[in-house]
Formats: structure tokens, sequence, C-alpha cells
């Protein structure tokens, strides 16, 4: 984990091998990305946590949504792709050559693909950046106010995650 601008946590993943930036979310359940129209008309904030390009990532078949981080409600995308967390580090090696490793990586334990969703920039906007949601269990009808329909896998259960520890700098 590392402190972000603002004094937020976040952390190094990748979907499908591409490296994204996630802010570590204790008040929403999902993994949310940018989808790349946030990111074209919000640079360079958005774009630092990486974008999900169209046709980049697999459909679900799920239905979009109408999510809202903040004061504007927005579209959610729902795709799926193989996660795995970790960190990369760029340098060079003594003859000047350019090198990326991966320092550090621990594959999801769900065990195949994970839901994630790709927002717009109404809801981009607002929370600031991609988000890691660690709310594992989401209220269902008719306590929630969510209707059944709409709601998503949360990142915590795919991961197959029952309780965490946060060792934050």
């Amino acid at each position: 984990l590392e402190h972000a601008a603002g004094g937020v946590l976040t952390t190094g993943l990748f979907i499908d091998g591409e490296r994204f930036r996630v802010i570590i979310d204790s008040g929403s359940p999902y993994l949310v990305l940018p989808a790349e129209e946030a990111c074209e008309r919000q640079p360079p904030r958005l774009s630092a946590f990486g974008c999900a390009a169209p046709g980049q990532f697999r459909p679900t078949g799920l239905a979009s949504t109408s999510e809202q981080y903040g004061v504007l409600r927005g579209r959610v995308d729902w795709l799926t792709g193989d996660l795995a967390f970790g960190e990369t580090e760029l340098g060079m090696e003594a003859d000047g050559r350019l090198f990326l490793r991966l320092i550090f990586e621990a594959r999801q334990q769900a065990g195949g693909p994970v839901v994630f969703g790709a927002a717009d920039r109404n809801v981009m906007g607002q929370s600031g950046g991609a988000l890691l949601g660690l709310i594992r269990d989401v209220n269902r009808e008719p306590i929630s106010t969510i209707p059944q329909a709409e709601l998503r896998p949360t990142a915590l259960t795919q991961l197959g995650l029952s309780a965490f520890c946060i060792d934050a700098p």
C-alpha cells in the first residue's frame, strides 16, 4: 500500500496483464476502473490510474448499471478479466537499458476471472480515481435500496476473502 494525494491508500493490480492503480475504498463493494472516455475528458488525474478501453476486456453479459459515487449518477459497464495484485519497478541496467519488473504478484484466489466495472466520467469524477471496494457483503432486497438485478459480485467475495488487515505506511 502507498499513500497518494489527499492521504488515500492505493495499491497496484493487473487485469489481463494491464497495470492499474486503485484507491483502497472502505465505502464501496466493487472494483471500478475509469472507462477510456472518462480518462480522455479528465486527464491527467484519472489516467494516472489506468483506463479500461472499449474492447480491451471481455463483457460479462451483465447489464450496465447506474451508480453514484458522489453527487452525479453515471453509467458502469461490467467487464471481466484475470486479476493479479502487484507492483512494478522501472529501472535502468548498468548498460543503459531500461527494464520494467514485476516485484510482487499474488493471483486472486477465487479461480478464474473477476467482474469489475468500467465507469463513465460522472462516476469517476466524483470518486477520485479507480476503486477497490472493501465492503464484502451487501444488503439484498427488501433491505437494500439497490434492486437485486443491479447487484454485482463484490471484489472481496470474488477474491475469496472473509477478513483482512491493512498494514499501511
